[in-house]
């Protein structure tokens, strides 16, 4: 099967978001194709004020910040609808599935809930 063409002008990046420091979640701009490291990185994650979001768009040849703004909490808030209306309207990309953070999320959730069925099972069992 082959790959459709992407156009030109949707330039691929590499996504990193930052939970806490030394804590992120990255998320190549192609799958698992080689070659990712020539896309630049966007970094997403809470200011050290925490009243924002910051975005840093890196370069990836060079390593240097080529954009760098921040959200307050409106303007995430918009942003966050605007993506969730967007979500659906979205085609799949057909490369090979990665995890992604939805997928993490769900499988936290059942093994959380997992582990509370057992202790439950255990203590009737007691």
């Amino acid at each position: 099967m082959s790959r459709p063409r992407i156009p030109a002008d949707e330039q691929r990046v590499n996504l990193t978001l930052w939970f806490q420091n030394g804590s992120a979640f990255t998320h190549d701009g192609e799958g698992e194709r080689r070659g990712h490291w020539r896309f630049p990185e966007v970094s997403v994650g809470r200011t050290d004020s925490e009243r924002g979001l910051g975005f840093l768009l890196i370069d990836p040849k060079t390593n240097a910040t080529r954009a760098e703004f921040v959200l307050d909490r409106t303007q995430v808030e918009n942003l966050h609808a605007f993506l969730g209306h967007q979500i659906a309207r979205l085609k799949p990309m057909p490369w090979p599935k990665v995890l992604n953070l939805p997928a993490c999320a769900r499988t936290g959730a059942r093994q959380r809930a997992g582990r509370l069925g057992a202790r439950r099972r255990a203590r009737r069992r007691s």
